[in-house]
């Protein structure tokens, strides 16, 4: 973290803690298989060297079992932990999961293009449980300040402003409808939040 030059740095050590879609590493009884890439020791192991060497650190879940291994991990190594730990998508937060990210400080990012993409391989692999990805609207009706981003096209943040919007997917279809943002939480999550995301509150 911190290398690059005036145009393009690296901000942060990023984990791929599951899979995507049929690799997601899901609650028990949500799937037959989880798919943990790393051990709760080796989670644990970069946690605490991220806070030895002060560096932010992203971790990609997408399943609920491998969002509900982070918090374990960050509860378990108490005052030991990075300041900045975020979970990148964490498409299956429960409500219990959003308020144990309040109170441990851990952030989140979030990325609607994915779900207008990929609306077709969410439903095969997670079934009924598809639509409740992304709980846009729950966190914000908990007061949870989250940021978004997008590493899929449309990569435009407007566009991915109007999906959280909409809750549709490329085919028109809803993915969510009961999680749809009003459009100026939406902005909101794509600027001002998305700075508070980084630390840094003159961004965004």
């Amino acid at each position: 973290p911190g290398a690059g030059d005036d145009r393009l740095q690296a901000w942060a050590l990023k984990l791929l803690l599951d899979g995507e879609f049929v690799n997601a590493w899901l609650r028990p009884g949500e799937a037959d298989t989880p798919h943990p890439h790393y051990s709760t020791d080796e989670l644990q192991q970069v946690l605490a060297l991220c806070a030895e060497r002060e560096w932010p650190i992203v971790i990609h879940a997408m399943g609920g079992g491998a969002i509900g291994a982070i918090l374990d991990a960050v509860r378990d190594l108490g005052e030991r932990r990075p300041q900045h730990i975020s979970i990148a998508h964490a498409f299956h937060l429960d409500v219990l999961d959003i308020q144990a990210c309040a109170r441990l400080g851990v952030r989140i990012s979030v990325n609607p293009p994915l779900a207008y993409v990929y609306s077709d391989e969410m439903r095969d692999s997670w079934g009924p449980l598809a639509a409740r990805t992304m709980p846009l609207a729950s966190m914000a009706a908990l007061g949870f300040r989250f940021a978004a981003g997008s590493d899929t096209h449309p990569a435009e943040p407007m566009i991915g402003a109007q999906i959280a919007v909409t809750r549709r997917a490329w085919d028109g279809s809803s993915i969510g409808d009961h999680e749809a943002l009003d459009p100026r939480t939406a902005l909101e999550m794509y600027t001002r939040d998305a700075g508070d995301y980084l630390g840094t509150a003159d961004v965004g």
